[in-house]
């Protein structure tokens, strides 16, 4: 769904942009960290790297749109520290 998702958003959305128009990608924090506080979420994280990969090249296509991939950040408060 990350990738799919982000997918369908551009497709809807290329095809009828304002000059100049501007994607923001907010993904999860949890993407960012290390692979040895992942256990067990090699699907969730390879999906969400793929959707942030999928805006990298989106804007590499569209130089005319400006594309901001973020995330949030990862806390503490959710067990990650």
């Amino acid at each position: 769904m990350n990738v799919k998702g982000s997918f369908n958003v551009a497709h809807a959305f290329l095809p009828t942009r304002n000059k100049n128009a501007t994607v923001v990608s907010v993904s999860a924090g949890s993407a960012h960290i290390g692979v040895a506080r992942q256990a067990n979420g090699s699907s969730y994280n390879a999906s969400k790297l793929g959707g942030i990969k999928f805006f990298e090249i989106v804007a590499a296509e569209n130089p005319d749109v400006h594309v901001v991939n973020m995330h949030p950040g990862v806390g503490t408060s959710i067990g990650w520290s």
